[in-house]
């Protein structure tokens, strides 16, 4: 048996088949079986009928012999004889009435109940009751007595020829009664009595005590109601009295009903009437309807099949070719698929639901096909596009991975040998920053060209990053092969690079692994590369280095002054010291640098040296930066408050911060919280905020300088400074770096470039603040260049705010001279 996806498969054709010769059964069926309970019913009504028919013809032909029979007893008086009495009259005519009326006993009373004759069947005696009766009510009485047989007895009053009331006695039979019956209704009629011992007729009824005393068409039906009542196993209380009870019998060849009837008259004697009709034809009528039903059922059933086998093989064996066509689709056989699909024949007169699934069929197959080939270009471009980089042409980040774990896998100890050599450009981001994408691009792909030609055709060269590279070297080298390739790398990237008119040098930091000794993965081995490149750039940049174990140490070290960083931030471990500037022409105390502190727990107060470039790069710097804005203004309000309110305090702004959008908000929110003026704050921002997005520099100074606050740039001169974007910045200070005051004045370069400094800062209207004074010396020089501010410990070292308010120069002006 053919399965699909695990299930049975049957056609179609043969699912409607079956469904519809199911429903037309079930309707078959249904019709039958309505129609045939209509039969029955009606054979109900028709059986209530014939009981009321049968009780009604019963209880007429008793009356008609009572009425009979007191007719007769009228007419004894009437009677010829030679002797006047009633019971010489009764004596001489008895042969003749009972022959003539079929009189089965007669007997004549007195007066007084006494019996003065009796004829016929002794049997049939005179109740000394109903003889009373019938005197003191004047009337006749019907009784039924049963012993052997069952007679009508009815007792009437008579006048004697003396004129003295007797009663006269008559019984009939009930067997003439029973055949009139017969006659009349078409059915039979019977009386049960009890059985009396040593009777010799009749045969006990089951186990009731009962024997037929009379039954039309005996040789018939007695055995057949006897067999019956055996089978049901009838008991003496099979009927109770005044009861009606209906039974039916099946034979092979007829079916009989009967029906009991327990009917007061009879009740006394024990005695039931049994009234017996054949009711074969209303069964044969049930069958006949019920058979007719079927068979016209069945022909129905056949002709629709046969119908709808003409109607829908056609269709039904299209949709068969079609399944056999259709899966040929996923297998990519389209053209297989579309010659089956055509050779499917048409209609050739009207169109149908068939015929345009066939249609749509050969042009989905056609849309599947053009899919499949667009599918398979796209899938190799996706490809390239997942595992190469678009720009450079070189293998990714995410493909390496692949290799090279696949690599680590492999059952080839040769295989897994080999190393990797990582690349950072160095200062990379200026290029861009300077000249635009666009050379950069070109730049990069100049850079990948070179790389390819310094490795080997075996070996892998994918560009990781942005300005990240990694080579793939095969084969096992070994340490030496591995640093001849990255020495010369450095070597082919220092040649200068021609683009748009302009000779671009570039250098690189480059970090080694070697695979099974530096890590088991690649996501380790590059980890690793990535720790020794980072090393080789806090070598001086353009130099390699190897991987050592002594640098994850450092990594852990790290990591574990991050968490304990962390740590300070919510434990608020951070302090605020506070370092005088001077007015070198006054020697006023003017103002203050706020410079952060971490009061350790254990390592006691570590100054910025331990710990701010960590918080630069771990993105705490936001944080703690909002928090040194906050203590900034609330030390300035507390200052306010003792009348300290013409100190400026300096707060130093990363180029990180410049990324967070809330830095104004943050800013504004703290003076407002402290009620400070705008005024008494100044931001320095050092040249590495050129690194960044420079047009949004400048708006969020210009936004820090329409508050109020004053504007410094620090460190001037040890960064990549471009004088072009210095001179955009919204500035009103320029601090000079103590790397060129601390040689003052006995370095004539120093003295040069400070000069230079200061007259540059001048010609831009800016005022100048040197740092790092520690002698008397370097603050006289710097007088005589105009240097307006001055920053050092000559002055003081930074110190704790309440230290700082009772610093000398919060009540004394230092003295300056020139």
């Amino acid at each position: 048996m053919k399965k699909v996806n695990n299930k049975i498969f049957i056609s179609l054709f043969w699912k409607t088949v079956f469904g519809l010769a199911l429903i037309l059964s079930i309707l078959v069926a249904f019709f039958t079986y309505f129609n045939v309970e209509q039969l029955k019913t009606l054979q109900s009504h028709q059986r209530n009928a014939n009981q009321q028919q049968y009780l009604i013809e019963y209880n007429g032909l008793l009356k008609k012999s009572a009425l009979q029979l007191i007719n007769l007893i009228d007419g004894i008086p009437n009677l010829a004889s030679e002797i006047p009495s009633l019971e010489s009259k009764l004596q001489k005519n008895w042969v003749s009435m009972q022959i003539t009326w079929g009189l089965e006993s007669a007997a004549l009373l007195d007066v007084n109940g006494d019996l003065l004759g009796q004829w016929g069947n002794k049997n049939v005696y005179p109740s000394q009751r109903v003889a009373e009766r019938v005197l003191s009510s004047g009337s006749p009485v019907e009784e039924m007595r049963c012993s052997e047989l069952c007679q009508l007895v009815i007792s009437a009053p008579v006048l004697s020829e003396s004129g003295d009331v007797q009663v006269v006695q008559l019984s009939v039979s009930l067997a003439d009664t029973l055949l009139d019956f017969q006659r009349i209704t078409q059915s039979d009629i019977g009386l049960l009595t009890p059985l009396i011992p040593g009777q010799e007729y009749g045969r006990t009824l089951a186990e009731t005590g009962m024997s037929f005393s009379a039954l039309t068409n005996r040789a018939l039906l007695q055995n057949m109601v006897h067999d019956f009542a055996a089978e049901l196993n009838w008991k003496e209380d099979f009927i109770g009295a005044n009861q009606q009870k209906i039974y039916v019998i099946n034979t092979v060849l007829a079916q009989y009903e009967l029906l009991l009837l327990s009917e007061p008259d009879l009740a006394g004697n024990n005695a039931i009437v049994v009234f017996i009709s054949d009711t074969s034809s209303a069964r044969d009528q049930i069958e006949y309807a019920r058979h007719t039903h079927v068979i016209a059922g069945l022909l129905a059933i056949v002709l629709s099949i046969f119908m709808v086998i003409l109607v829908l093989w056609k269709p039904i064996r299209s949709l068969q070719r079609q399944s056999k066509a259709l899966p040929l689709l996923p297998q990519g056989k389209y053209e297989e698929a579309k010659q089956q699909l055509k050779s499917i024949p048409s209609n050739a007169i009207f169109a149908d639901e068939i015929s345009q699934l066939q249609s749509t069929s050969l042009e989905v197959t056609s849309q599947l096909e053009n899919f499949h080939k667009e599918l398979t270009q796209n899938t190799q471009k996706l490809f390239e596009m997942a595992h190469f980089d678009s720009l450079t042409g070189l293998i990714n980040r995410t493909y390496l991975t692949y290799l090279i774990d696949d690599k680590l896998s492999s059952d080839d100890e040769q295989e897994r040998k080999f190393s990797l050599v990582y690349l950072d450009l160095d200062n990379f981001k200026h290029i861009n920053d300077a000249l635009g994408h666009l050379v950069g691009d070109n730049l990069l792909s100049i850079i990948a060209t070179r790389l390819k030609s310094c490795v080997g055709s075996m070996d892998f060269v994918a560009r990781t990053g942005g300005d990240e590279f990694c080579l793939v070297i095969n084969d096992g080298p070994s340490q030496e092969y591995v640093t001849d390739i990255a020495k010369r790398v450095l070597d082919k990237l220092q040649d200068p690079v021609a683009i748009e008119g302009r000779s671009l040098a570039i250098s690189t930091s480059i970090g080694i692994t070697l695979s099974l000794v530096d890590g088991i993965s690649a996501a380790s081995l590059l980890q690793n590369a990535d720790l020794a490149m980072y090393q080789a750039k806090a070598g001086g940049k353009n130099n390699y280095h190897i991987f050592n174990q002594q640098l994850h140490k450092d990594a852990d070290s790290r990591m574990a002054l991050e968490e304990e960083l962390r740590s300070a931030v919510e434990n608020e471990e951070f302090v605020l010291f506070y370092q005088p500037q001077i007015n070198l022409k006054t020697g006023k105390l003017i103002g203050c640098e706020a410079l952060i502190r971490w009061q350790h727990p254990t390592r006691g107060l570590l100054a910025p040296f331990f710990f701010i470039d960590t918080i630069e790069n771990n993105g705490l710097i936001i944080p703690v930066g909002k928090w040194i804005i906050q203590e900034a203004c609330r030390q300035c309000s507390v200052w306010n408050a003792m009348g300290l309110n013409d100190i400026k305090i300096s707060i130093n702004l990363s180029a990180r911060q410049f990324n967070n959008p809330d830095l104004i908000i943050d800013i504004q929110s703290s003076i407002q919280a402290y009620k400070i003026l705008p005024s008494q704050l100044e931001f320095e921002v050092t040249e590495s905020l050129l690194a960044t997005d420079i047009k949004h520099a400048i708006e969020l100074l210009k936004s820090l300088q329409s508050l109020g606050s004053t504007i410094a740039i620090d460190d001037f001169g040890t960064g990549y400074s471009s004088l072009n974007y210095i001179k955009q910045l919204p500035l009103d200070k320029l601090k000079v770096d103590r790397a060129f005051i601390k040689d003052l004045p006995d370095d004539n370069d120093d003295k040069q470039i400070t000069a230079a400094i200061i007259a540059m800062a001048h010609t831009m209207n800016l005022k100048v603040v040197a740092e790092g004074i520690e002698t008397e010396e370097q603050m006289h020089f710097l007088q005589t260049l105009s240097c307006e501010i001055g920053q050092g410990y000559l002055f003081d070292k930074p110190i704790h705010p309440d230290e700082f308010v009772k610093s000398d120069l919060i009540k004394n002006v230092y003295l300056v001279s020139k």
